[in-house]
């Protein structure tokens, strides 16, 4: 996966409507990029959240736990491109951990607290973050303390990231004091490529009641939280909501994520992981049956290797069934693909507003592959009835 500036979320929705350059032509959003592939961009990313606790109240003891099941599903294979780790704290003095940090010790305090020693302290958090690195998985640091101090816990922040490589941090906008405070920590932060999420967890309101937000990427809010079981109109109004949210907040991204601690269904992570822009899916939500964790699997894999779904351009094509076209422009390249729900049997569809004749599509789905002839292609559908496709190139 290859690094590059972080660009603000959702900005290659901006003009999320697609553009229309002529009869029937669908023009894919713009964004930066170079030339050698499609690099890693926080804008649409796939986060998984995890919490780590020694308490015997969450699935990781420690962090030497986590780590060694970083090559194990879901971690890997199904698309996850950056943890969101809940780690035990313990209160300590800010004076004890400016002064400890002067002599290069562990103590890095957030919001008063240090990570707790039983579940690896610093070190082991530092060898998580190394060893997610090395599998192309960045790591945040989720921490919902109510004693934000400003210019201090900016420092210690720091701290925190030139010892360990942490990737961003997570703080609960509803506990903090000032944005000014907020703003302080951020500013602190002098690296390009680092992530910045404010968690609303506690109440239902919409992220323009916040003042000082501009110090934030983007906002967990719970009005956010997607339906279960959304059937194929909810998913359209979902995903126009999206879009409309990222046309009116061009600096904010909200993040698309669901409620509840059951196992997600075909149905959830069709709903979740065709959404446009960042995502999270949480620990307890992984399905235990192999059919399921498939569906996730090639869904999550399409998710990671187009970026078009989660920072592109939205269009529905048609209803029946049910396709959608994502296309984002990274430099001299561009992604595009079309989504098809509610598919079944050999379905023929229309695809020559975004591709020409003679271009010859798979679907990501199934492997089955078909040339584009008269703007139409002949493809038979899964049981499921995704479809994912995309240009053989």
């Amino acid at each position: 996966m290859i690094s590059r500036p972080k660009l603000t979320f959702f900005a290659a929705l901006l003009g999320a409507v697609v553009l229309i350059t002529g009869p029937g032509e669908l023009q894919a959003q713009s964004r930066a990029g170079d030339d050698t592939g499609y690099p890693f961009s926080w804008s649409g990313v796939t986060t998984y959240m995890v919490v780590v606790n020694s308490d015997g109240t969450s699935d990781y003891q420690s962090f030497a736990e986590l780590t060694a099941r970083l090559n194990q599903s879901p971690f890997s294979g199904h698309g996850i491109e950056a943890l969101v780790v809940s780690a035990a704290m313990t209160e300590l003095s800010l004076a004890s951990a400016s002064a400890g940090e002067s002599e290069g010790s562990e103590k890095c305090a957030i919001a008063g607290k240090e990570l707790d020693v039983t579940i690896g302290g610093a070190t082991g958090f530092k060898d998580l973050i190394a060893a997610s690195h090395s599998l192309g998985m960045r790591v945040a640091l989720f921490e919902g303390g109510e004693n934000w101090c400003g210019a201090e816990d900016a420092i210690a922040f720091n701290a925190l990231r030139v010892q360990t490589g942490v990737d961003g941090i997570i703080v609960n906008l509803a506990a903090s004091d000032a944005g000014n405070d907020m703003a302080a920590l951020r500013k602190a932060d002098t690296e390009d490529d680092r992530l910045w999420i404010g968690a609303v967890f506690e109440d239902a309101v919409q992220i323009d009641t916040f003042e000082g937000m501009l110090w934030v990427d983007a906002a967990m809010n719970k009005s956010w939280v997607l339906p279960r079981e959304s059937d194929d109109l909810a998913l359209r109004n979902q995903f126009s909501r999206s879009v409309e949210f990222a046309v009116n907040h061009p600096d904010v991204s909200n993040i698309g994520m669901m409620s509840g601690t059951e196992s997600f269904t075909i149905n959830d992570l069709n709903s979740l992981l065709l959404q446009p822009g960042v995502i999270a899916l949480h620990d307890g939500q992984v399905a235990s049956d192999p059919a399921t964790m498939e569906h996730w699997r090639i869904l999550g894999s399409f998710r990671d290797k187009h970026p078009a779904i989660g920072e592109g351009a939205h269009e529905d094509i048609s209803n029946d069934p049910y396709m959608f076209y994502r296309g984002l422009r990274i430099g001299p390249d561009v992604d595009e693909v079309l989504v098809v729900l509610g598919a079944s049997g050999k379905v023929r569809l229309k695809v020559s507003l975004v591709f020409d004749d003679d271009t010859i599509l798979r679907d990501a789905y199934t492997g089955k592959i078909a040339m584009v002839s008269y703007g139409q292609i002949l493809l038979p559908a899964h049981e499921n009835g995704v479809m994912l496709l995309e240009e053989v190139k």
